[in-house]
């Protein structure tokens, strides 16, 4: 299986230096200096006229970012670009090479790599496909429901949503915080079961682990809900406080507004007739997520009422990149299927005119409002 990227740049190299790679680039490319460059945004215009005709190289330092691709596309355009070439990483840039071809431009897009001073170009990668859900967390799945929560799978593991707002999720610690003896000391409990963690984001599910002690994993002989009744109480509280907070039209409130594109998701999963879909479920992330909280698009997939293949994405805010994630997202399925893009209304003035030009077969609309 080929090897996932992180969706966030892990390094920030000098502007400096970056400008300095794509000189370097832009001599290798043509024999030409860089005409003219772009601090703010880490990228250069060269501008080629021994043809006769002016052409328009614009190059751009994307470096560990898988993200930069949105991001370049669309200074490229605004540049009136011929060409587009994006220097990356191996791995990250092999998955922006792939992403590439989805969109539809009106310049060639060359994803390229650098070492020891030498700069070569980058082939596409496969799309890693999510792992398979065990066994043992799908056994969870009963007590998820029984405590109001919506049971989804987010990449290999199991987690409990509500409104689309992770509140626990199912892990296989090594180690968990440990439990106090009688005399005042921690003693790590080792476990291979799988245990679910409750909590919105690291922090509250490592608080509620001090709060309520060692999390024991589900009763092996019998998992059903009614046999774990402590742990099912304090999921189910949860649960309630969370759906209380994060309702429709509710009070504002900081659990209303974040991972909405999940919201979203969530809301036309349940009513698939929102986008006129006989039929919609949830499918994992395209790469593992670093935090519930981010802002990554969430994707569902299953039929119109025609019976034709659907993928659905949603999305909230402006995200550069969404054409690409959506463009791997359809791959992954089915790239001859409809394409529909949910967006909160008051993005849709920004967001529709770009993914109408760089997809094809894709129609966008305003979601559910929250």
């Amino acid at each position: 299986m080929p090897a996932v990227v992180e969706a966030q740049p892990k390094n920030q190299l000098p502007v400096a230096a970056k400008l300095a790679a794509l000189a370097a680039l832009s001599r290798t490319v043509s024999g030409f200096e860089l005409s003219e460059t772009a601090e703010s945004v880490g990228a250069g215009v060269q501008i080629d006229s021994s043809s006769g005709k002016e052409l328009r190289r614009v190059f751009y330092f994307g470096g560990d970012d898988l993200a930069a691709l949105g991001a370049a596309v669309r200074w490229a355009a605004v540049q009136d670009a011929d060409e587009l070439h994006l220097l990356s990483e191996v791995g990250v840039g092999n998955e922006i090479a792939r992403r590439s071809s989805y969109i539809n431009t009106d310049f060639k897009v060359t994803t390229w790599e650098t070492s020891d001073g030498e700069f070569a170009e980058l082939q596409p990668s496969e799309l890693s496909n999510p792992p398979e859900l065990p066994d043992s967390y799908r056994r969870f799945t009963d007590l998820i429901i029984a405590a109001g929560a919506k049971p989804v799978d987010d990449y290999g593991r199991l987690v409990a949503e509500v409104n689309g707002l992770e509140v626990a999720r199912v892990t296989k610690p090594s180690e968990s915080l440990g439990e106090e003896t009688s005399d005042g000391e921690t003693v790590a409990s080792q476990t291979d079961e799988p245990v679910l963690e409750i909590g919105v984001g690291q922090a509250d599910r490592e608080l509620h682990q001090l709060i309520h002690g060692v999390i024991e994993p589900l009763n092996d002989e019998s998992p059903e809900a009614t046999d774990n009744e402590a742990l099912l109480g304090r999921l189910t509280k949860v649960v309630e406080d969370v759906a209380q907070m994060r309702t429709t039209g509710g009070v504002d409130h900081p659990l209303t507004r974040v991972a909405q594109q999940r919201w979203i998701r969530s809301l036309v999963t349940e009513n698939p007739g929102l986008v006129d879909a006989a039929e919609l479920v949830p499918v994992p992330p395209l790469r593992p997520r670093e935090t519930v909280l981010g802002v990554d698009a969430a994707a569902a997939v299953g039929t119109s009422l025609d019976g034709d293949p659907l993928v659905v994405v949603c999305s909230s805010g402006v995200d550069l990149d969404l054409a690409a994630e959506a463009g791997d997202y359809r791959h992954r399925y089915d790239d001859q299927a409809k394409l529909v893009v949910l967006v909160p209304e008051r993005d849709l003035y920004l967001v529709e005119p770009t993914i109408l030009e760089l997809l094809s077969n894709v129609s966008v609309r305003p979601a559910p409002d929250l």
